[in-house]
């Protein structure tokens, strides 16, 4: 059987539908493996996983039930609703949005209608990649086949016409939302909406008028603002520097009971380092201790990491000087750890808001930090450092990037198939195909006369033949 076309593709749709069986007892590890293969942008086994699941469907041995009713000891394998809106949001991000269309295709056949989560999967896919017009004809769609929204449906609809700059539009649907949810706003996802919403009009554009009157409009009619929502405008007012607004903001948080996030105070923080106070990081940690929060390695890593988010000199200078506080505190369990650093040289070397001078003169004041206390560097270090590198454009990107990778390798750490597939598809995306070619040799040696998967076969065959097209011009 294996050795013929037929033969293969018969065990290959016995393979994909194992795997999916036994994922699928458990619907939870289902959606958490479609999340992760989405983000890593693992296409192969993404459409490997959906195919072993239409195995179940429409194979020849049909074991997926697709409500409760049809469980059966024929049929043990029951399919939630969310499942379908799992992949086709997970087939949208990696940009493969044919396999979601052919998905919901398949949806049509079994007669399955698609729910509202469905739905607001689609329209969030869409709208988060600049597909506007099929957002807005999904949602066109759905209000004429009297698919009722959800919250969630909104929020995704609401994002996608601010994104377009289509504001009249976005606000009717809000304030559409507020009528349709009159005396419900306990109703889950809805206080998301109108966070979405001020975050959206203070982000694009500055209309503090209109995020206060929604404010104010939480305040009396609901939902209650929740910790999102004064993160929202603590973020806005903090990057003003009115801090008039801040205290009154984290008074009334204080009086509503809801504890501060490291968001709360990363936000806090950026705002005193803008202010100019060069004891703006004492008076942060001195506020959380206030508030019996005890900084911890996560929390001072956490805080950094938001600080580094902004991309600007005052966030770097934010992150540094937690990393001295972390440095110098004489309580050892706060010392800064290998995951610390790893999240200040990630955000250094990714994009290009530093200076090449600016971003090789930290790396070598941390990296001598390091050294200093005997952190060296691991497998998920590189894991991470590399592509971040790779995600910087330019030159001394690539270099930079090579020169870790070059470093992992002398190093003798075990590279996994995960890191050899990062690597590639970054230099594949950016075209540097004589630093590809040199990685795939490298992985070749490491396999010997073994198989790498087929997700990372495939994408080494399309850079072999870059590399040959580019040999013959």
């Amino acid at each position: 059987m294996g050795h013929t076309p037929d033969g293969k593709k018969t065990y290959k749709d016995f393979v994909h539908k194992v795997i999916f069986a036994r994922l699928a007892k458990y619907p939870g590890l289902v959606t958490s493996r479609i999340a992760s293969l989405a983000r890593a942008e693992h296409v192969q086994q993404l459409v490997a996983l959906y195919n072993g699941m239409k195995e179940g469907l429409f194979g020849p041995t049909i074991f997926v039930a697709l409500d409760e009713k049809s469980v059966s000891p024929q049929r043990p394998v029951l399919i939630p609703p969310f499942i379908w809106a799992a992949f086709i949001e997970a087939f949208i991000k990696c940009k493969v949005p044919h396999h979601a269309e052919e998905l919901w295709d398949d949806m049509n056949r079994l007669g399955v209608q698609p729910p509202a989560s469905a739905w607001t999967a689609l329209i969030n896919g869409y709208g988060n990649h600049r597909g506007i017009a099929k957002a807005y004809s999904a949602w066109v769609t759905m209000q004429k086949l009297k698919v009722k929204p959800e919250p969630s449906t909104y929020r995704a609809i609401i994002h996608a016409l601010f994104v377009d700059k289509q504001d009249a539009e976005a606000m009717k649907l809000f304030r559409e939302f507020q009528k349709e949810f009159s005396g419900r706003t306990d109703a889950p996802g809805a206080v998301a909406v109108y966070n979405a919403v001020v975050h959206l009009l203070h982000l694009m554009h500055s209309d503090e008028a209109t995020a206060e009157g929604i404010l104010d409009h939480m305040r009396t009619h609901g939902p209650k603002p929740d910790l999102s929502t004064y993160n929202v405008f603590i973020s806005y007012h903090g990057r003003r520097g009115n801090f008039s607004k801040l205290a009154a903001l984290t008074k009334e948080m204080e009086s509503n009971d809801i504890k501060p996030s490291e968001f709360t105070y990363s936000s806090l923080l950026s705002a005193l380092l803008r202010a100019g106070r060069s004891n703006a990081a004492d008076m942060v940690l001195n506020l959380m201790l206030k508030n019996g929060i005890k900084p911890t390695v996560a929390i001072y890593t956490t805080l950094m990491h938001f600080q580094l988010q902004e991309e600007t000199i005052h966030g770097l200078n934010g992150a540094l000087a937690l990393l001295q506080k972390m440095e110098t505190d004489k309580d050892p369990s706060v010392r800064p750890n290998v995951v610390t650093y790893t999240t200040l040289l990630a955000a250094i070397h990714k994009g290009t808001w530093l200076t090449a001078d600016l971003r090789e003169e930290k790396t070598s004041q941390i990296l001598q930090n390091m050294s200093q206390r005997g952190i060296g560097f691991h497998r998920i270090t590189y894991h991470i450092l590399i592509p971040a590198c790779l995600d910087n454009p330019t030159e001394d990107g690539l270099e930079t990037g090579m020169r870790y990778y070059r470093a992992m390798i002398e190093s003798g750490i075990q590279v996994v198939n995960d890191t050899w597939y990062v690597i590639l598809r970054k230099l594949h995306y950016r075209r540097n195909w004589e630093e590809a070619e040199e990685v795939v040799k490298d992985m070749s040696a490491t396999f010997g006369d073994k198989l790498p998967p087929k997700w990372l076969a495939d994408l080494v065959g399309k850079i072999r033949g870059r590399v040959i097209r580019r040999q013959h011009y």
